[in-house]
């Protein structure tokens, strides 16, 4: 949903005779339909997120792709987890990367290991440019200045808090436990933001005013309890969200002091609005897009060693925002300057 609409704000289009979709119903779509209809618009621009990965089925994207005659953009293809060689991908993937590497007139990978991983594996027409949703709302994002951590700093989080993770032996229900310890020591007034995860507690949503739509927040009394039932104590939790556009949630999150998860687009929604940030890195996806971009980050082992406030004094120090002003500086530059040589026109700078 973040990214998705980053492509929308940055380059110029004819809103009325434009449109958009997602990739998951070009899956489920007749490719040659698809292929016809989309040939009518004078750019297709992807905007994917893990699109190398395992136990993957591109074909009918593939076949989608190959009826394709305009001008082909693709922004933050990135690798789900670290791999060394194509063969640990499947036959659509691997044809889909030969794809958008001889036809896209840019093939942007969201950093530096994605684009290290296809160049060493022959895929040479793809460039690190980060995620397209950085690049969004820059001047809220340069207003990004030095905090601390006060008794009345209000948080907003983001983790993986659904009901296997806090249930299960597995490693990344490790991560949402670590994540819980860490938020629940916490004594600053904290909400939670709901994403995927939602759906392992569907029955939350057909609960009778549960869920708010007008506010997107749901009932925390009810929610406090309903996970009483799960034997897990979320009274720390003093208000929960879940949002369905991006507006809503840059609206709501505006209102906080700090977000503090391992959500990287929740991470990004705060720094559109000039919140600031820190994203936990726990996984390769995430870990790629904060050293490209060299934000305020922390990992698991800062969490079991750390209070957040001193992860707060150091990630927010004047000094290691100068590092992240200068690098996103940068990198803004270099993703203007690429796009434009490629032949997109930016709506606004």
């Amino acid at each position: 949903m973040v990214h998705a609409e980053a492509p929308q704000k940055l380059f110029r289009h004819n809103l009325s005779l434009s449109c958009t979709g997602n990739l998951v119903s070009v899956q489920q779509a007749d490719p040659f339909a698809f292929s016809d209809y989309i040939n009518s618009f004078d750019v297709i621009i992807l905007s994917v997120a893990n699109l190398i990965r395992k136990n993957q089925d591109h074909s009918r994207l593939v076949a989608a792709l190959k009826e394709i005659h305009k001008p082909l953009f693709v922004f933050s293809a990135g690798l789900q987890t670290r791999l060394d060689s194509l063969s640990h991908l499947s036959p659509s993937t691997r044809d889909l990367l030969s794809i958008l590497n001889e036809k896209a007139a840019l093939f942007s990978v969201r950093g530096e290991t994605t684009q290290e991983f296809l160049h060493t594996n022959g895929i040479n027409n793809c460039v690190a440019l980060g995620c397209p949703s950085l690049y969004v709302y820059p001047d809220n994002i340069r207003k990004i200045a030095p905090m601390s951590l006060e008794p009345f700093t209000r948080l907003t989080v983001a983790g993986h808090f659904s009901r296997e993770n806090l249930s299960e032996a597995t490693s990344k229900s490790k991560r949402a436990v670590d994540f819980y310890n860490f938020m629940s020591s916490c004594n600053n007034p904290i909400d939670y933001v709901l994403q995927d995860e939602i759906f392992t507690f569907s029955e939350l949503l057909n609960e009778k005013g549960m869920f708010d739509d007008a506010t997107f927040s749901f009932d925390t009394a009810r929610m406090t309890a309903y996970f009483a039932s799960l034997n897990v104590d979320m009274k720390f939790v003093g208000g929960w969200y879940m949002f369905d556009n991006v507006s809503a949630w840059r609206s709501y999150i505006r209102s906080r002091d700090l977000y503090f998860g391992d959500r990287f687009h929740g991470g990004v929604v705060a720094l559109q609005t000039g919140t600031p940030a820190i994203i936990v890195k726990g996984d390769a996806r995430v870990m790629e897009l904060v050293d490209y971009f060299k934000l305020p980050s922390a990992t698991f082992a800062d969490m079991r060693t750390k209070s957040l406030a001193e992860i707060v004094e150091r990630e927010l120090s004047s000094s290691k925002l100068e590092v992240f002003h200068k690098c996103y500086t940068a990198r803004r530059a270099n993703f203007v300057k690429v796009c434009k040589k490629a032949g997109l026109s930016f709506a606004e700078l």
